[in-house]
C-alpha cells in the first residue's frame, strides 16, 4: 500500500541535520530519536552542530516554485554542502570505480544510483533518504558517462569516450554481484553527442540513446528487482551561483523560460523507454518549472550549481519529494 509520501508526521516532512537552511515546510519535527546525521563529505562538518531542518513535501515544492517566479532579491544562501568523496566518482580515464556506499551502510535494502554526474548530483538526497528508510546507497558514477548504450563522443577532448564504453561494462557486472533492490539510472541530455565514424554528431542520437537505454533497462533487470529512470533536470541559461551573484538586486534575469530550459523531447524519450521496459519514470521537472518559467532561486536556494548541475543543497531540499517519486517509503513497494 502506496502512502502519500515520505516520514508522515502530523503533516510529512523530513527532519536533517543541514548547515545553515532554515525550516520551510509545514510538517512538524520528527522525534529526537528519528532526527538525522549525514557523513562528512555529504554534509559540511557544521551540520552536526546546525539546528535541524524541516523539509518540503512535494505540494510543499510545487507551491515554492510557483512563488520563485516572484522573487527579486538573491537570499543569503546556506554554507554548500560536499557531495565529493576521492576516487569515487570516475574520471574520463577511468574504466572502473570503487562502490562507494552512502545512506546506511547497514541497511537491509540496497539501491544503486548508477549514471553521470546527474546521478552523482542527487546523492545529499539519495545519502538522506538511505539513513533515513535505511537503505544502503552506492554509488556507480562517472563523468559525462550516460547509461544508455551508444558509442559516445566526449567533447572536452575530441574523441571518441572508449572508456564509458569500458564503465558500462564495469557498473553492468557490478550491479549483477550486487542484486540490488533498486537501480536509478540518471543521465544528462545537454550536450550529448555520439560518435560516427570517429566523428561527433547528433544525427540518429535520439534513436541510439532510445535503444541504448532499453538495452541497458533489460540488462540490469535481470539483476535488480527494480529499475528507475530519473528524468532530466530544467537546465538554466545562465550558470547558477554565478548569474546570481551578479543580480543579487534583482534575480529575475536568471529565471529561465520553460521552453529554453527543458528538453521536452529528449525526456518523452527516456519516459517511454522506461514505461515499456516496465521501469518507473520519475519527472523531476515540476520541482524547477512552473508552466511557464524555471525559477533560479527556490525556497530561498540557489537551484543550480552551474550549467548543467542542481545545486547541492537544493538537491538535499528535494529528499522528501524524490523519495516520494521513488517510491523509496519505509514499508512501501520498493
Amino acid at each position: 500500500m502506496k502512502r502519500a509520501s515520505i516520514w508522515r508526521v502530523p503533516a510529512s516532512a523530513l527532519l536533517i541535520a543541514a548547515s545553515g537552511i532554515a525550516a520551510r515546510g509545514s510538517g512538524a519535527p520528527l522525534p529526537a530519536a528519528a532526527q538525522l546525521d549525514l557523513e562528512p563529505g555529504i554534509v559540511a562538518a557544521e551540520a552536526a552542530r546546525a539546528t535541524p531542518i524541516i523539509l518540503p513535501t512535494t505540494s510543499e515544492v510545487i507551491a515554492a516554485v510557483a512563488d520563485a517566479a516572484k522573487v527579486v532579491q538573491y537570499p543569503a544562501q546556506p554554507a554548500t554542502i560536499s557531495i565529493d568523496r576521492q576516487g569515487c566518482d570516475g574520471s574520463f580515464a577511468a574504466t572502473t570505480t570503487p562502490v562507494c556506499v552512502y545512506g546506511d551502510p547497514q541497511g537491509s535494502h540496497t539501491l544503486v544510483v548508477y549514471g553521470d554526474s546527474h546521478g552523482r548530483m542527487w546523492l545529499p538526497a539519495f545519502d538522506a533518504i538511505g539513513k533515513f528508510a535505511h537503505w544502503k546507497v552506492l554509488q556507480l558514477t562517472k563523468g559525462h558517462c550516460q547509461v544508455a548504450d551508444y558509442s559516445t563522443w566526449l567533447d572536452s577532448e575530441k574523441r571518441v569516450y572508449g572508456e564509458c564504453v569500458a564503465f558500462r561494462s564495469f557498473a553492468l557486472d557490478r550491479i549483477r554481484r550486487l542484486h540490488p533492490d533498486v537501480v536509478v539510472l540518471a543521465s544528462m541530455w545537454k550536450d550529448a553527442l555520439m560518435a560516427v565514424n570517429g566523428r561527433p554528431t547528433t544525427k540518429g542520437l535520439a534513436a541510439a540513446w532510445a535503444a541504448g537505454l532499453a538495452s541497458m533497462i533489460t540488462k540490469i533487470k535481470q539483476s535488480a528487482k527494480k529499475v528507475i529512470v530519473l528524468g532530466d533536470i530544467a537546465y538554466p541559461k545562465q550558470a547558477g551561483a554565478d548569474c546570481l551573484s551578479l543580480h543579487r538586486d534583482d534575480i529575475r534575469p536568471c529565471n529561465t523560460p520553460r521552453v529554453d530550459a527543458v528538453f521536452e523531447a529528449d525526456n518523452s524519450i527516456d519516459r517511454t523507454v522506461a514505461t515499456r521496459q516496465g521501469a518507473l519514470y520519475v519527472n523531476t521537472i515540476p520541482w524547477f518549472c512552473t508552466a511557464t518559467v524555471c525559477p533560479a532561486v527556490v525556497g530561498g536556494l540557489a537551484t543550480h550549481l552551474d550549467y548543467y548541475h542542481v545545486a547541492p543543497d537544493y538537491a538535499l531540499w528535494l529528499a522528501d519529494a524524490l523519495a516520494t517519486a521513488t517510491e523509496l517509503l519505509p514499508g512501501g513497494s520498493a
